[in-house]
């Protein structure tokens, strides 16, 4: 599966949001990550419409985490940066009705299987794997 740098990063912020008690500006997460600032920011805001942060703004303000890295899945936060990962698959008319079914089938399950296994892994996760290795890691 190929994950594009939006999800990438949007896992890697996460991660960097989990770990901070009082939140983090979008140049404080681009400093800690080694990244555009700029583009963290498209980051936020996709997070942010996803209902997974929420920012402040003024002095002592940034993006801090709604929930608790134990009840967000990587499935939320790729759900939020990866749109297009998660449209249903589309079933293409085919005159060989076996064909057509067959490809459902195999579409079907594979849509369950990617669902399952990031519903499985927590923020939570991703922030004990970092604290083990030092390095903040887009595994998952």
């Amino acid at each position: 599966m190929r994950i594009s740098t939006k999800g990438r990063y949007g896992l890697a912020v996460m991660v960097v949001l989990g770990q901070a008690e009082n939140g983090v500006t979008a140049g404080d997460a681009a400093k800690t990550l080694g990244l555009s600032k700029i583009y963290l920011e498209q980051v936020f805001t996709l997070l942010k419409k996803g209902g997974l942060i929420q920012s402040t703004i003024g002095k002592g303000g940034g993006y801090r985490l709604i929930s608790t890295p134990k009840e967000v899945t990587a499935l939320d936060i790729l759900k939020a940066t990866e749109v297009a990962l998660f449209e249903e698959t589309e079933k293409t008319v085919s005159t060989d009705q076996i064909l057509e079914n067959t490809l459902g089938d195999v579409w079907g399950v594979l849509d369950s299987s990617v669902v399952t296994a990031l519903s499985g892994v927590t923020l939570q996760d991703l922030i004990d794997k970092s604290k083990v290795s030092g390095e903040y890691s887009y595994d998952i």
